[in-house]
């Protein structure tokens, strides 16, 4: 605690006038029309006048703990892990509702594979290299065969579909020696031509650090 008053005492005071002060106006009570627009708009929970009687909440019993296993034929497999977040997501569409869709919770994970064509997923897949790597020359040239594909379509379907299924497989083929290494670019704007380090950021607990 003597320490703690020490350096107390030797930080600087702080400036006292208008240079240095922010002026706050007086209180007045008296609302502006254009106040309630930083507020936003409420979604969810929505409110007793545009509640609908299909609004539903079924909450999970208390006590029970995480379960470890599940009754499908493999547990763990890809179609076991496909019908329980299907379960999942057709739980919360009951519970949010249109919020669920202005949310773009639809378009999460595999979700958005529904905003491309065949053709268009056999251009991107071209394009993936494993280890997957999000570089820039890998959205430039995305921008050259995908013309009608946003950044943020090819980005989001990177993050939702590439590296969520290099994951999957991690997990079950080696799940002692997952590298999140891949996981590049973190922090760092992945469409600056001027960042082309790939110095990872990101390290498993299990992995061996060199």
């Amino acid at each position: 605690w003597n320490g703690y008053y020490a350096d107390d005492e030797d930080r600087p005071c702080a400036r006292i006038g208008p240079e240095f002060q922010a002026e706050v106006p007086e209180w007045t009570d008296i609302t502006s029309e254009s106040g309630s627009k930083w507020l936003g708009a409420r979604i969810w929970p929505p409110s007793k006048e545009n509640n609908d009687s299909n609004y539903l909440i079924e909450r999970d019993p208390i006590g029970k703990g995480r379960q470890d296993s599940c009754g499908c034929h493999i547990p763990g497999s890809v179609e076991c892990v496909r019908f329980h977040i299907i379960t999942k997501q057709q739980k919360l569409i009951l519970e949010l509702g249109l919020a669920f869709y202005m949310w773009c919770f639809d378009t999460m994970g595999e979700g958005a594979l529904q905003y491309w064509t065949d053709l268009e997923l056999k251009k991107v897949n071209s394009l993936m290299v494993y280890p997957p790597t999000l570089s820039p020359s890998l959205l430039d040239e995305a921008k050259t065969i995908l013309p009608s594909k946003s950044l943020a379509k090819v980005v989001s379907y990177y993050y939702n579909v590439t590296l969520l299924q290099y994951r999957g497989t991690q997990n079950r083929i080696t799940p002692d020696e997952v590298d999140s290494d891949t996981d590049q670019f973190y922090g760092v704007d992945p469409t600056s031509e001027a960042n082309t380090s790939q110095k990872p950021v990101l390290f498993s607990p299990k992995k061996r650090r060199q």
